[in-house]
């Protein structure tokens, strides 16, 4: 069994898989922790907050580590421009790893999203934007322009990203009906299942 994760501070996708590239299960986790206000006022501030809710995820990771595991694929962290984000989503995968146990630990391994040996690559699952892709975007941009919808909001019209390539994939080879656009932890879910099928693909090679 494989278990790859595509880690989150706000919601984690993960997914289970025989050795024979058939998905098992599939799921996402997110911090559970609520920040109580007193007299208007937050109980916990940075960083206590976001210890605890990272403590709190990784309590859930750990309940997907059965003994029928193999490997354990994470996708490795891309470089962020929100440095504290940044900064608590490397603590999250640090104290993924220090709360293993050993034997779990010892089967990790990392894969890169993108670039030349990420799993959205041509050498992975080729999940890259078309030229038509590109092209329906610059019309969706010009659209929500037009009418003032700023990208991305409610009432503008959704941009093809490589989330939108990854639901599209997942969906067509494991018969899901994963939707970014209606359900944003539905990305999280697609990636984490597009990580593991790509690592086995590689591993049958």
């Amino acid at each position: 069994m494989i278990l790859s994760l595509d880690l989150s501070t706000t919601n984690s996708g993960w997914a289970k898989f025989s050795l024979k590239r058939e998905l098992v299960a599939y799921g996402e986790m997110a911090p559970k922790v609520k920040n109580p206000v007193v007299n208007k006022v937050p109980k916990y501030t940075y960083p206590e907050i976001q210890l605890l809710k990272m403590r709190d995820l990784v309590d859930q990771l750990l309940t997907l580590l059965t003994d029928d595991l193999e490997k354990i694929v994470i996708e490795e962290i891309n470089r962020g421009k929100n440095r504290l984000g940044q900064k608590t989503l490397d603590g999250l995968h640090w104290l993924l790893l220090d709360r293993m146990p050993q034997k779990f630990r010892d089967m990790v391994v990392y894969v890169d999203s993108d670039g030349a040996s990420g799993w959205r690559s041509k050498e992975g699952l080729a999940l890259q934007l078309s030229p038509l892709d590109k092209e329906k975007n610059k019309e969706i941009r010009k659209f929500n322009k037009k009418h003032g919808f700023k990208n991305g909001t409610k009432n503008a019209k959704p941009l093809i990203t490589q989330k939108t390539l990854a639901c599209k994939y997942v969906n067509k080879r494991f018969g899901l009906s994963l939707d970014e656009n209606k359900r944003t932890k539905d990305a999280d879910i697609a990636d984490a299942i597009g990580l593991g099928d790509c690592y086995l693909m590689w591993r049958k090679m």
